[in-house]
């Protein structure tokens, strides 16, 4: 209404110009042109946009505009205030209602409540897939599978139409293992997967949630949604036996990778909506170590010879002094989850063809206060690998309490663990001036979730 009204004073003025000489009429109509433009601009700079998402949440007193949120209890959530992405995110984003459009196909509501996984009867026969999440991203990107082989896999699988009703078992994950690389989760699921309650997925770490951009519902996002699926049909076998039964999705990307979202608190909030119930498991370990063992990961397969076996301590030496100079500097003007962010996705450019280093990844109060935003710090377990480390069996026994399966005993968990094997991967030591700026950096931040988490312990002191 207020830019059909600068468009009316503008018809208005020009009636007037009528009796003016020429030159006097361009001047006049120049100067009301290039006002009405103006305001325009300024209007639409200033009046707030309606896709920002800057709601608050906190424990007990929080402002929750967002319909989709307004049930949440408020009860022991965290202070946290979401955002747009960073300029790094892909452009192809998704967001709540395309997320939940899509996968409400297939997956209902409302699940059985005797199962301790998330489990209903439908239609599916998932087992006709023959490929993983990432498989299955991998064909897609590289134009191996195309509109008439998605489409036959659909119907083989039963999901031409609604999947949600039938007679078969379906069953996914009401436990996420959402921490961060390189902090021991790989040994922990291992292990876990040993139990005699406990059924794990085809693949460790599907990605699904980060890694498949919901543009639209397409018959390949469907798809998706179905190998992910696919992707837990032990956990349908376990539960028609033991509806104690328990399936883990591991994908450690889903904490901190917000690549294709449209705002750092779409997956939070779409797990509030699809998983209230959901328990997360966060592993994490000593900043600095996880982040040296992260760049060595990568560089395994980016750096040459020379590097790996005589330079690598100083090449990390020089990304790691470039990278929290850039990330203190972008501290100044913008909020941590986007500096976060912006180091993730776009890492150090020095030696940028051996390894990369995700330092956002180690600055995890950045990534779990978003998540406890949505839900109440009895549903997650965080783990540090220096307690797996040192006290394996009580960390076991702690893990097991939470996902209320049976707590083996000692002698039940030798046996368990002799099935797992452990290496431990070695490489160079990192420079001991490297360490300190390390240790200097992540300091405030380990301060921040000490506080958060309310355990001291997470301070690495």
């Amino acid at each position: 209404m207020a830019t059909a009204g600068l468009w009316n004073l503008k018809f208005l003025l020009m009636s007037r110009l009528s009796e003016m000489g020429v030159r006097r009429k361009r001047i006049v109509l120049v100067t009301v042109t290039a006002s009405i433009i103006g305001l325009f601009l300024a209007l639409c700079l200033f009046t707030p946009s309606t896709t920002t998402d800057t709601h608050f949440i906190s424990g007990g007193n929080g402002n929750l505009p967002n319909p989709d949120i307004d049930h949440l209890p408020t009860q022991n959530l965290t202070v946290y205030t979401c955002s747009r992405p960073s300029s790094s995110s892909t452009i192809i984003k998704h967001d709540l209602k395309q997320i939940k459009g899509i996968f409400r196909r297939y997956v209902p509501k409302n699940f059985d409540p005797k199962y301790k996984n998330y489990c209903w009867r439908s239609q599916l026969k998932l087992s006709a897939l023959p490929h993983t999440v990432p498989d299955l991203r991998q064909l897609y990107e590289s134009h191996q599978l195309v509109d008439h082989q998605v489409n036959k896999l659909i119907q083989k699988a039963g999901g031409a139409v609604d999947g949600i009703n039938g007679d078969t078992l379906t069953c996914i994950p009401s436990v996420f293992m959402a921490g961060f690389p390189k902090s021991g989760s790989t040994y922990i699921y291992k292990l876990l997967s040993q139990h005699p309650s406990i059924s794990p997925g085809k693949v460790k770490e599907p990605h699904f949630w980060t890694s498949f951009p919901f543009q639209n519902e397409n018959n390949y996002n469907k798809l998706a949604v179905l190998t992910y699926l696919a992707n837990f049909k032990h956990a349908s076998n376990c539960s028609s036996t033991d509806s104690d039964c328990v399936t883990i999705d591991a994908s450690q990307s889903l904490i901190w990778n917000t690549r294709y979202t449209i705002s750092d608190c779409t997956l939070p909030r779409v797990f509030r909506e699809l998983f209230p119930n959901a328990k997360f498991i966060i592993n994490m370990r000593e900043p600095t170590s996880r982040t040296y063992s992260d760049f060595h990961s990568f560089s395994l397969n980016d750096c040459s010879q020379f590097f790996k076996s005589v330079l690598l301590s100083e090449v990390f030496d020089l990304k790691m002094k470039s990278e929290t100079g850039h990330f203190s500097s972008c501290l100044q003007s913008h909020s941590l989850h986007y500096c976060t962010q912006e180091s993730i996705n776009y890492p150090a450019k020095v030696f940028k063809d051996c390894g990369e280093v995700r330092l956002g990844s180690s600055v995890y109060v950045s990534h779990i206060k978003r998540w406890l935003a949505f839900f109440p710090r009895d549903q997650f377990l965080f783990l540090r690998l220096d307690d797996v480390i040192n006290d394996l069996y009580g960390t076991m026994k702690e893990i097991w309490s939470f996902l209320g399966v049976r707590v083996l005993s000692q002698e039940e968990f030798a046996e368990l663990k002799k099935k797992v094997i452990r290496k431990p991967k070695e490489y160079n030591s990192m420079k001991d001036s490297t360490r300190q700026l390390l240790d200097d950096f992540f300091r405030p931040f380990n301060e921040e979730l000490a506080e958060t988490l309310g355990d001291n312990k997470f301070m690495w002191k």
